[in-house]
């Protein structure tokens, strides 16, 4: 028989205190890790629009920051899930900003990489 599709409404949220969004600031103000964990992130959930409205900015070490100038790198906090877990595939590269960015051309690190091959799809596919 077809089965019935279950429709789950609601979200888990948790506030982070930001400074801006990505795309008022420089790609290069942003780690390669930073930028990497979103990209995994996406990947493993398949969302298909990250724009860089779609990822606010802190400051690396989590402090309150002062100003959107201060020395140290930021770090990126993805939003809006919506798109995520789709019923088809459509996607355009505009849609993923940091796909443009150089950090995403730089080789994975051993703890990413190491991150990655523990990743297991069908388990992940269950849990959904």
């Amino acid at each position: 028989g077809v089965e019935k599709i279950v429709w789950k409404i609601g979200a888990f949220q948790e506030f982070m205190p930001t400074i801006d969004t990505a795309g008022n600031l420089a790609p290069s103000r942003f780690s390669v890790t930073s930028v990497h964990h979103i990209g995994i992130l996406d990947i493993r959930i398949v969302n298909l629009d990250r724009n860089d409205g779609n990822m606010l900015v802190r400051k690396s070490d989590g402090t309150p920051p002062l100003r959107k100038t201060d020395a140290n790198k930021l770090s990126l906090v993805p939003i809006d899930h919506g798109l995520s877990l789709p019923d088809r595939l459509e996607v355009y590269t505009s849609d993923i900003a940091w796909m443009l960015w150089p950090q995403a051309k730089v080789a994975f690190d051993k703890t990413a990489l190491n991150y990655i091959m523990s990743l297991n799809g069908p388990s992940d596919a269950f849990l959904l």
